[in-house]
């Protein structure tokens, strides 16, 4: 992991927070080998600025959650707005279904611009419908 942070500039809370996270993650499996249990969320959000290196960051917490066990796969599928908004409610649900499945047997998904689905645009019903699939 820390080969994939070091190829990232600046951002050093980002940084911080994954290694917090893998901190917590190595921290619950030794609980867990005594019986306590230590749910953490497996949804994460990444926000910042354009240009604030977001698929970087993805792919070293994905390679984390890789390296510890978390997920199957070290497995990005990087998608955006045009990927998932389609003209109808149905084909938006296919679209969402579609970009789950790539991830379900292990990785991450990341969906650039993901707060503009919740905003109007291009589609902006549908695009809310995506979010609220997510």
């Amino acid at each position: 992991m820390e080969a994939a942070l070091n190829k990232i500039v600046g951002l050093d809370a980002v940084k911080d927070t994954l290694r917090s996270l893998r901190n917590r993650l190595v921290v619950g499996r030794k609980r867990a080998a005594f019986g306590i249990r230590d749910d953490l969320a497996r949804a994460f959000i990444i926000v910042g600025s354009d240009g604030a290196a977001f698929e970087d960051v993805a792919k070293a917490l994905c390679g984390l959650l890789k390296d510890l066990g978390v997920v199957g796969r070290d497995n990005l599928v990087v998608a955006k707005r045009h990927d998932v908004v389609k003209g109808s409610t149905q084909a938006t649900q296919q679209a969402c279904e579609g970009l789950l499945s790539k991830v379900q047997r292990g990785g991450l998904l990341l969906v650039r611009d993901a707060g503009s689905l919740a905003h109007g645009g291009d589609g902006g019903r549908h695009g809310t419908e995506a979010g609220w699939k997510f």
